[in-house]
């Protein structure tokens, strides 16, 4: 009974050890094998129960493979990106297709060897395709509607195959200019200083957008920017959102065609070629006629838009003749004695203009006599033929040789006593009129969208606003006696621009009150000594980069950046239970336990390391090491197998 028992021992000896040899043997095969765990067999006893004392029964061996799932492999350089390994537990997510119901064809994974295939989706060696969720422009995971969400780490709900040949290029829209300069401290009264910043829009297009600075006392600076090209309008805040400065403008690109209108503040002005047509809802006084040249159309329009908004709102730009300006004005005084807007000789009329009942019309039906008077805003204004009147409150207007000269006159007069332009001088519908703004200056709103020669016509409703802030009280920047700043009131920058892109603002950055930091003034020249923006024009997708938290980013040609996915992380409570599958990949097993899918760096999951790959865990000297130790014990399980079969041999020969 010993005898084959001990023969049986043997023959348990051979197999235990073919199995340990069959598992060296994939150990050396897959040593170049990313992210393989070396598999040993462990041994233990087989046991036979004893019939009694004085006897043994032989038993044998019993095999017992065990991988080390959870061992950490080597990490060895890479040049591809795209190459990942994984910085203590857990296992990469993959499914055997690119596209998934979300419930099915998972797995488990240390091999990260990954690469775009012909439709862009990451795939490793073994054809698994890599899952993560899919982020907005902030890195916060969303679902397919593009909401944002916390994922589930129980369920593979909203994983998808990481994917990047449908990643289109970019283009970013400048948000923030950080400036410095020294703003000459000798300079005179008046002088200005400027530096042009290009900054670029939502669709990429680059604006060229010039900061003057105008001295306007000691120690204090005013800022302007007018509307760049491709945009309708540019309107300065404080941080408040205090409008400290707005300004519009209109290119005519070529003459408008007859018929063509232009909406302003709901009124509709048409362009005509005889001033005489008009359209439907077109008023009396509505009417632009269209000039020989751009040049004289714009005249035109800007004689006609200003008899209805008074101010000197809209001008011809100075250099560009087929350009109008459209100026955000303060809020005026209100005219006093309106009733005593009269004269003693009756050559006067009064009116309205416009469209608000507070403005007023004065139309000279006939030339004004010495010592006709009226008062306005509380002066009182007297025609002389000559000389000044007696009386620090009395202004002279001298009587021209004709009533329209007289006019202008009084124009003049006028404007030299008011701290905004009340009045204006105007031959539109007459001679010898002058209107007087009242205080209600209105926002100014237009639409060229009738027009399609205006550079504006595509820019829609566009709204130049009032002023809150009077410049000449409230400087752009002060400086203190030192040359440091001691107050800002302009904050950012808004422009409406007219080619599609969205609005574009922009938060201005001029230095820390009380410190060095951005403008000064000093006695030197105008010196910007820094500036700096963001934005960019539009960029190809050029490849990405993926951090140790397992945001996937890509990567602009033009220096943009944009989160696109985020690879979790599934851990185990024991990974040694999972169970193998061709490919280098695991199943969830009982043994293994439940997954959860964790932000890698998180929870007791690894961090994820890009450019590298997790060698395997075989060593090699180790594995001949155990060849041998194995071929030694595989020998002498045969060898019990021969000396059990002499044995019985002997024990024939004795019947024999």
């Amino acid at each position: 009974m010993s005898i084959y028992g001990a023969m049986f021992s043997g023959v348990s000896g051979l197999n235990a050890n073919s199995q340990a040899l069959g598992a060296i043997a994939d150990n050396i095969t897959n040593v170049n094998t990313i992210g393989y765990k070396a598999t040993e067999v462990r041994f233990s006893t087989l046991v036979t129960a004893q019939a009694g004392l004085n006897n043994y029964s032989p038993g044998g061996v019993q095999q017992k493979p065990f991988a080390a799932v959870d061992a950490q492999g080597l990490f060895q350089s890479s040049t591809n990106a795209t190459d990942l390994g994984i910085s203590g537990d857990g296992f990469f997510v993959v499914n055997e297709e690119n596209a998934h119901d979300g419930s099915t064809g998972f797995k488990f994974t240390r091999a990260g060897a990954f690469n775009a295939d012909k439709s862009g989706y990451l795939k490793n060696t073994a054809g698994y395709y890599l899952q993560g969720y899919k982020t907005n422009s902030l890195g916060q995971t969303v679902d397919a509607n593009n909401a944002s969400f916390n994922p589930d780490p129980t369920v593979f709900t909203n994983l998808e195959t990481i994917r990047l040949n449908n990643i289109g290029g970019t283009a970013d829209a400048t948000d923030n200019l950080t400036f410095g300069a020294n703003l000459p401290a000798e300079a005179a009264i008046g002088a200005t200083n400027n530096t042009t910043i290009q900054v670029y829009d939502s669709l990429g297009v680059a604006h060229n957008m010039q900061l003057n600075w105008t001295k306007i006392a000691n120690n204090q600076w005013d800022l302007a920017i007018a509307p760049p090209t491709q945009s309708a309008s540019a309107i300065l805040k404080d941080s408040g959102g205090s409008i400290y400065a707005s300004a519009g403008r209109l290119d005519f690109a070529s003459q408008p065609a007859d018929g063509d209108t232009i909406i302003v503040n709901s009124l509709t002005y048409e362009f005509d070629t005889t001033a005489s047509g008009s359209a439907a809802g077109v008023a009396a006084g509505q009417t632009i006629t269209i000039g020989s040249s751009i040049s004289n159309t714009v005249s035109n329009l800007v004689e006609v838009l200003d008899v209805s908004y008074g101010g000197s709102r809209f001008a011809q730009n100075s250099s560009d003749s087929s350009r109008v300006d459209i100026t955000g004005l303060t809020a005026q005084s209100a005219i006093t004695d309106a009733n005593d807007l009269v004269d003693g000789g009756g050559v006067m009329a009064v009116g309205t203009y416009g469209t608000t009942t507070v403005n007023t019309t004065l139309t000279f039906t006939a030339n004004a006599t010495d010592g006709d008077v009226f008062v306005f805003d509380a002066k009182t204004y007297e025609f002389d033929s000559g000389g000044a009147i007696a009386g620090t409150s009395t202004y002279t207007v001298t009587i021209g040789a004709s009533a329209a000269a007289t006019a202008a006159n009084l124009v003049t007069a006028i404007n030299a006593n008011t701290s905004n332009t009340r009045a204006i001088y105007s031959t539109v519908s007459g001679t010898g009129r002058v209107h007087l703004n009242s205080s209600a200056v209105t926002d100014i709103t237009f639409n060229a969208s009738g027009t399609a020669n205006l550079n504006q016509s595509g820019a829609g409703a566009v709204t130049i606003n009032d002023v809150d802030l009077v410049p000449s009280a409230t400087a752009a920047v002060t400086f203190d006696g030192s040359g440091i700043p001691s107050g800002f009131n302009v904050d950012d920058i808004t422009m409406d621009l007219n080619n599609g892109a969205a609005d574009l603002s922009v938060d201005f950055d001029f230095g820390t009150i009380g410190q060095a930091t951005g403008l000064v003034q000093f006695a030197a020249a105008y010196n910007p000594t820094f500036i700096d923006t963001d934005g960019a024009a539009f960029g190809q997708f050029s490849g990405v980069t993926i951090s140790e938290a397992g945001l996937v980013t890509a990567l602009f040609e033009n220096g943009d950046i944009r989160p696109i996915f985020k690879i979790p992380v599934a851990t185990f409570p024991n990974p040694n239970g999972l169970g193998a599958n061709s490919g280098n990949v695991y199943t969830q097993t009982d043994f293994s336990g439940l997954f959860f899918l964790r932000t890698p760096g998180s929870g007791g999951a690894g961090k994820i390391q890009n450019s590298v790959l997790e060698a395997s865990t075989v060593d090699i000297a180790r594995e001949f090491t155990n060849m041998i130790t194995t071929q030694r014990a595989y020998s002498a399980s045969a060898k019990i197998i021969s000396t059990a079969d002499e044995m019985l041999d002997e024990l024939v020969r004795i019947k024999r």
